[in-house]
């Protein structure tokens, strides 16, 4: 029986591990002998060894099974810094982390997110009481002007002009720039934008009798229909409208009250106008639904709204883009149909909404909270991601054209009332005050939907609570100086 010695063995290694015959001296004879490497199994284990392990068949056998080789100790992986982001959507948190989240970590290897749901509707107390404390995120999502002129008009957002002085430049929506900017500078990154439309159920137009391919056109109209819809069946509702005392209630009711011409604040800044004709009509319309028993007569808000939608029972309600993946993914786009907000009787105008990515002061890793910021909102394939993620619309025109968003507009129709509505659009009151003034509007449409109060009676008492909010504010914080006012058009009367 031969024997190799070491020697030999090293380097039947070496030259097996290339997968070749290898040539093998023998010891003692000055013979040679070709013999051929059956296997070879490379473990790699902790440390700088590698382990060799070589087979030869036959009489030939390997006394010293088991050589080392010793390999360069590998440089230390970079350092990955962790980035602390909240995300504000529930209905969409699994999809933020799997499609946002998940590409961003396969891009680069320098930031680490980690991703914390803070539902929008919970944002302004949970944000306020964290940078209070000195432990705010490094970088939130925000949906909104109402909520993001909230934080950063107190003075505790990072402005976007520091990291790229470039920004207000930027093709992004006009209405958009106008809403996020105070005292020459702009407070958040838009990632996506879009506007008021109108969500309604084909199945239940189908079962009441209507044609899933003709939305109502005006409110006089969408009243009819909800309550067809209503008669389907008693599980079936009609229409939903928001309706929990909070800020974002009015952020999902403002194309509502435009089509009666209503607006929160004076031109000028300093007076609110909750109390105004437009809006008696605008909460006049509304009990109309309420006295009619075809609306949702709970609290609830747009994910509650959203949620019951997904279920197949609500006939309509109207959302922003942020919703359509929910949309696609619970009813299918046969069913869940989108179509622009129907026309009221002064005006077919859309408040514009948009979400975007602050930075609070005291975050820990600023340079992490921009870096995000900068790969999301400064690149059209990376922006186009988030957006196809959530279903919405990038905030800038020339992100459109873009590969992964021209895919997704070609094959989800939803998306197109979204951005044709982007044509009306304008920015609804986002200054001094706005999401304590944007509350007295919610409990208003609460106390007329759910408490069956008297509509003028409640104006009176919440616009005047209002009015000493605007007041308080503007103690230290100057009006907007063109509070828009947009021209009223497009009614049907």
């Amino acid at each position: 029986m031969r024997r190799f010695s070491r020697r030999t063995a090293l380097r039947a290694a070496a030259t097996g591990a290339a997968g070749l015959a290898t040539t093998a001296a023998l010891a003692g004879c000055g013979e040679t002998e070709v013999v051929e490497v059956e296997k070879v199994v490379t473990v790699q284990v902790a440390g700088e060894t590698q382990i060799v392990e070589v087979e030869i068949p036959g009489e030939a056998t390997v006394t010293e099974r088991v050589v080392t080789i010793e390999v360069p100790v590998a440089a230390p992986a970079p350092v990955t810094q962790v980035t602390n982001i909240w995300f504000n959507q529930a209905t969409q948190q699994e999809n933020f982390e799997k499609n946002v989240v998940g590409h961003y970590h396969r891009q680069q290897d320098a930031f680490k997110l980690d991703p914390i749901l803070v539902p929008n509707n919970e944002l302004n107390v949970k944000l306020t009481a964290a940078i209070a404390s000195g432990t705010p995120p490094d970088v939130v999502r925000v949906g909104g002007p109402i909520l993001m002129n909230n934080f950063f008009r107190r003075g505790v957002m990072h402005d976007m002009d520091q990291f790229d002085p470039e920004i207000q430049s930027k093709d992004f929506v006009p209405s958009i720039i106008q809403a996020l900017s105070w005292r020459g500078k702009m407070w958040a990154m838009p990632v996506n934008s879009g506007t008021m439309s109108l969500y309604y159920n084909a199945d239940l137009y189908r079962a009441a009798g209507l044609d899933p391919d003709v939305p109502p056109d005006n409110t006089e109209e969408l009243f009819e229909n909800a309550s067809r819809v209503h008669s389907v069946g008693d599980e079936v509702t009609g229409m939903a409208f928001a309706t929990k005392p909070i800020a974002t209630t009015g952020a999902t009711s403002t194309g509502w009250s435009m089509r009666f011409g209503a607006h929160a604040v004076t031109a000028d800044g300093t007076t609110t106008l909750f109390d105004s004709a437009e809006y008696a009509n605008y909460w006049g319309w509304i009990k109309r639904f309420v006295d009619a028993g075809t609306i949702q007569f709970k609290s609830t808000d747009e994910t509650g709204m959203t949620n019951d939608y997904g279920t197949g029972l609500l006939g309509h309600y109207a959302a922003y883009p942020s919703r359509l993946q929910n949309s696609v993914q619970n009813l299918g786009i046969e069913v869940g149909r989108v179509a622009l907000l129907p026309r009221g009787p002064l005006s077919n105008l859309n408040p514009i909404g948009c979400g975007a990515l602050q930075m609070p002061v005291g975050g820990k890793n600023p340079e992490g909270g921009w870096h995000f910021t900068d790969f999301i909102g400064n690149d059209p394939e990376n922006d186009s991601i988030w957006c196809t993620a959530f279903g919405q619309i990038p905030p800038r025109f020339s992100f459109r054209d873009s590969i992964v968003y021209t895919a997704y507009r070609n094959a989800i129709p939803g998306t197109e009332p979204f951005i044709e509505g982007q044509k009306n659009s304008y920015a609804h009151y986002f200054g001094p005050g706005t999401a304590e003034i944007w509350t007295q509007f919610a409990k208003i449409q609460e106390a007329v939907i759910l408490a069956g109060a008297d509509i003028q009676e409640t104006q009176a008492q919440f616009n005047s609570e209002a009015q000493a909010i605007l007041d308080r504010a503007l103690e230290t914080d100057e009006p907007i100086s063109s509070n828009p006012f947009p021209e009223l058009a497009g009614g049907y009367l």
